[in-house]
């Protein structure tokens, strides 16, 4: 059995929903409420690039303005063009939650000089 959803409509408000066996075929139309908070949850994240210089300040480590990069190699390129004008700079790949702006699962893409963890242990 096979499992299809994609968004209908342009706000996201409705929902085409595929079942396919090898001898039937069945679509519905539901809500986003009524799908599997999973499935909720892949619909509002979505991956970004930024690129965050750092400089120091007092001798500390402090993050500059964030820019945010079309693609991974646009982030990598903007990171290099950066690097001669701060201590560090890394191009990062993150998951933005599209409701409420939080970002996680950062990955490094590239890192020029010092900068600092973003995840900690």
């Amino acid at each position: 059995m096979i499992y299809l959803e994609a968004t209908d409509s342009a706000d996201g408000e409705q929902i085409e929903r595929c079942r396919a066996t090898d001898q039937s075929f069945t679509l519905t139309t539901v809500t986003p409420d009524q799908l599997h908070p999973n499935v909720r949850q892949l619909m509002s994240s979505a991956e970004k690039f930024i690129v965050l210089p750092y400089k120091k300040t007092r001798g500390n480590l402090v993050p500059g303005e964030m820019r945010q990069a079309s693609s991974a190699p646009s982030a990598e390129k903007i990171a290099a063009a950066m690097a001669g004008r701060f201590v560090g700079v890394a191009a990062y790949s993150v998951m933005v939650d599209e409701e409420t702006g939080d970002m996680t699962s950062p990955k490094l893409l590239a890192q020029h000089g010092e900068i600092a963890d973003l995840n900690p242990a």
